[in-house]
């Protein structure tokens, strides 16, 4: 669905940074923005978390968003690979719906797929 992509194609943008803009008053933004953008440990723990509730009640689409703020986002190595855990589980459960014919658990399937090899 149109909606669904916009959604998946702000949330990337997002998570990317993306967005360039000018001026004296970003110099101090910037680093405003780099510092609240740091999660700490528990903090992204929780957002981990969160996902599996999401697919449980068939969120999907909120899970894949929550993956994909995570991703531009920096982690130590400990919480890097708690993520990459996590996306993995995620891929599988939305692969299982897929193939039990759920259409959004598909699309949010190909949407994750897409947001990990950026293509």
């Amino acid at each position: 669905m149109p909606t669904r992509f916009s959604l998946f194609l702000l949330v990337a943008a997002i998570a990317c940074g993306c967005s360039k803009s000018g001026g004296k008053a970003d110099a101090g933004a910037g680093s405003a923005a780099a510092t609240t953008a740091t999660k700490s440990a528990p903090e992204v723990q929780m957002d981990l978390t969160d996902i599996s509730q999401k697919l449980n009640a068939q969120q999907y689409e909120q899970a894949v968003g929550t993956l994909a703020v995570l991703h531009g986002m920096p982690m130590s190595e400990k919480d890097k690979a708690v993520y990459d855990k996590q996306v993995q589980q995620t891929l599988d459960a939305l692969s299982a719906k897929a193939a039990q014919g759920d259409q959004r658990a598909l699309e949010s399937y190909r949407m994750l797929g897409h947001m990990m090899t950026g293509r």
